[in-house]
Protein backbone atom coordinates (compact mmCIF):
# COMPACT_ATOMS: atom_id res chain seq x y z
CA UNK A 1 0.00 0.00 0.00
CA UNK A 2 0.87 3.68 0.23
CA UNK A 3 0.40 6.52 2.63
CA UNK A 4 0.76 10.27 2.23
CA UNK A 5 0.56 11.96 5.14
CA UNK A 6 2.42 14.47 8.45
CA UNK A 7 4.43 13.21 10.83
CA UNK A 8 6.05 16.67 13.10
CA UNK A 9 4.51 19.43 10.32
CA UNK A 10 6.45 17.33 7.66
CA UNK A 11 4.80 15.33 4.40
CA UNK A 12 5.72 12.00 4.06
CA UNK A 13 5.07 9.59 1.22
CA UNK A 14 5.37 6.07 2.18
CA UNK A 15 4.88 3.05 -0.32
CA UNK A 16 5.53 -0.56 0.96
CA UNK A 17 6.87 -2.65 -1.52
CA UNK A 18 6.30 -6.32 -0.63
CA UNK A 19 7.96 -5.77 2.64
CA UNK A 20 10.36 -3.15 1.78
CA UNK A 21 9.07 0.38 2.78
CA UNK A 22 10.11 3.28 0.89
CA UNK A 23 9.75 6.75 2.41
CA UNK A 24 10.73 10.09 1.23
CA UNK A 25 9.76 12.78 4.09
CA UNK A 26 10.20 16.66 3.06
CA UNK A 27 12.86 18.41 4.08
CA UNK A 28 10.71 21.75 5.61
CA UNK A 29 7.53 21.74 7.55
CA UNK A 30 4.60 22.39 5.98
CA UNK A 31 3.84 26.58 6.21
CA UNK A 32 0.70 27.05 7.90
CA UNK A 33 -2.04 28.33 5.44
CA UNK A 34 -3.37 26.61 2.55
CA UNK A 35 -1.23 24.41 -0.23
CA UNK A 36 -0.98 22.17 -2.83
CA UNK A 37 0.51 18.92 -1.60
CA UNK A 38 1.69 16.66 -4.03
CA UNK A 39 3.54 13.04 -3.85
CA UNK A 40 4.38 11.99 -7.46
CA UNK A 41 5.94 8.90 -8.88
CA UNK A 42 7.55 7.99 -12.15
CA UNK A 43 10.37 6.03 -13.02
CA UNK A 44 12.78 5.02 -10.08
CA UNK A 45 11.72 7.99 -7.97
CA UNK A 46 9.41 9.54 -5.37
CA UNK A 47 8.94 13.36 -5.52
CA UNK A 48 7.01 15.65 -2.53
CA UNK A 49 6.12 19.05 -3.76
CA UNK A 50 4.72 21.89 -1.92
CA UNK A 51 3.25 24.57 -3.86
CA UNK A 52 5.31 23.62 -7.38
CA UNK A 53 8.74 23.79 -5.04
CA UNK A 54 10.27 20.19 -4.22
CA UNK A 55 10.67 19.45 -1.00
CA UNK A 56 11.81 16.02 -0.53
CA UNK A 57 12.80 13.08 -2.91
CA UNK A 58 13.95 9.60 -3.27
CA UNK A 59 15.82 7.50 -6.09
CA UNK A 60 15.08 3.61 -5.55
CA UNK A 61 16.32 0.60 -7.92
CA UNK A 62 13.63 -1.80 -8.71
CA UNK A 63 10.00 -2.17 -10.09
CA UNK A 64 7.07 -0.80 -8.32
CA UNK A 65 4.76 -3.74 -8.01
CA UNK A 66 2.27 -4.10 -11.18
CA UNK A 67 -0.95 -4.60 -8.32
CA UNK A 68 -1.40 -3.63 -4.77
CA UNK A 69 -2.89 -6.10 -2.54
CA UNK A 70 -6.36 -6.99 -3.19
CA UNK A 71 -8.96 -6.53 -0.82
CA UNK A 72 -7.38 -3.93 0.79
CA UNK A 73 -8.84 -0.79 2.78
CA UNK A 74 -9.07 1.50 -0.29
CA UNK A 75 -8.74 5.05 -0.75
CA UNK A 76 -8.68 6.69 2.60
CA UNK A 77 -9.12 10.59 3.12
CA UNK A 78 -7.62 11.99 6.87
CA UNK A 79 -7.19 8.83 8.17
CA UNK A 80 -6.29 5.26 7.66
CA UNK A 81 -7.77 1.68 8.58
CA UNK A 82 -6.56 -1.27 8.63
CA UNK A 83 -2.87 -2.07 9.06
CA UNK A 84 -0.49 0.92 8.75
CA UNK A 85 1.53 1.27 5.38
CA UNK A 86 4.43 2.76 7.81
CA UNK A 87 4.84 1.86 11.84
CA UNK A 88 4.91 5.79 12.51
CA UNK A 89 1.39 6.36 13.02
CA UNK A 90 -0.96 4.12 14.41
CA UNK A 91 -4.79 3.78 12.44
CA UNK A 92 -6.89 5.22 12.02
CA UNK A 93 -4.11 8.22 12.91
CA UNK A 94 -6.91 11.09 12.20
CA UNK A 95 -5.81 14.55 10.80
CA UNK A 96 -6.54 17.22 12.26
CA UNK A 97 -6.33 19.41 9.22
CA UNK A 98 -8.97 20.63 6.60
CA UNK A 99 -8.77 19.18 2.71
CA UNK A 100 -10.35 21.58 -0.02
CA UNK A 101 -10.06 19.27 -2.76
CA UNK A 102 -8.08 15.77 -3.39
CA UNK A 103 -6.91 14.86 -7.08
CA UNK A 104 -5.82 11.63 -7.76
CA UNK A 105 -4.09 10.80 -11.07
CA UNK A 106 -2.69 7.66 -12.73
CA UNK A 107 -1.03 7.03 -16.33
CA UNK A 108 -3.20 5.46 -18.61
CA UNK A 109 -1.43 2.29 -20.84
CA UNK A 110 -1.40 2.57 -24.49
CA UNK A 111 -3.22 0.72 -25.72
CA UNK A 112 -5.55 0.05 -23.16
CA UNK A 113 -5.39 -3.22 -20.66
CA UNK A 114 -7.71 -6.18 -21.62
CA UNK A 115 -10.30 -6.95 -19.26
CA UNK A 116 -8.65 -9.54 -16.99
CA UNK A 117 -5.22 -6.73 -16.74
CA UNK A 118 -7.59 -3.89 -16.12
CA UNK A 119 -9.37 -6.13 -13.10
CA UNK A 120 -5.87 -6.43 -11.36
CA UNK A 121 -4.62 -3.36 -11.89
CA UNK A 122 -5.24 -0.79 -8.85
Amino acid sequence: GWALYAVDGRLVFAFSRGGELLRVESRTTVPVGRHRLAALGGGPRFILLCDEEVVGELQYEGPLPFALQHGGTGLCLGYDRGFPVADEYTPPAVWSGELHEVVVESGMPTPPLDVRSALHAD
